[in-house]
């Protein structure tokens, strides 16, 4: 629906549905909306819903500020979007951007969570452990 969108004329649609992602999901009151939010931005990511440059623009700002959630799961979450699928991309592995640095220091962060998942999820590369390949096949079922 966001790749839709976002091909769409007038591109504002695309935007729009942005924005209401954010404000329903991402500010939601509830962790499971926020987690929801996670899921959606790495979803947006793996299938390339949206260019890069944008989705650093739109989405990552507000993905980034979950990194202090109170929630633990939904930090868990986060860190491994951001290790094992944003880090993947070669727009956040080739560019010396305030972007990546702004990932970088939130990947930082998560690497000293007080929560041991956070942690570790921040910490492993994706594909360095055999436990990186599980997590994410059971991403949906247990977090």
């Amino acid at each position: 629906m966001v790749k839709k969108l976002h091909t769409a004329t007038p591109p504002t649609f695309g935007v729009d549905l942005i924005n209401e992602l954010v404000e329903n999901f991402g500010r939601c009151p509830r962790w499971s909306g926020r987690q929801a939010f996670v899921f959606v931005c790495q979803t947006v990511i793996e299938d390339d819903c949206l260019p890069m440059d944008e989705f650093a623009v739109h989405l990552m700002p507000h993905l980034l500020t979950l990194a202090n959630d109170r929630v633990p799961n939904v930090r868990v979450l986060l860190a491994k979007t951001l290790r094992q699928t944003l880090l993947e991309k070669e727009y956040f592995l080739a560019s010396a951007s305030c972007h990546q640095e702004a990932v970088e220091q939130t990947i930082m962060a998560l690497q000293m969570d007080r929560d041991s998942d956070v942690k570790y999820f921040a910490s492993i590369h994706p594909s360095s452990t055999k436990a990186s390949e599980d997590a994410m096949s059971t991403a949906s079922s247990t977090y």
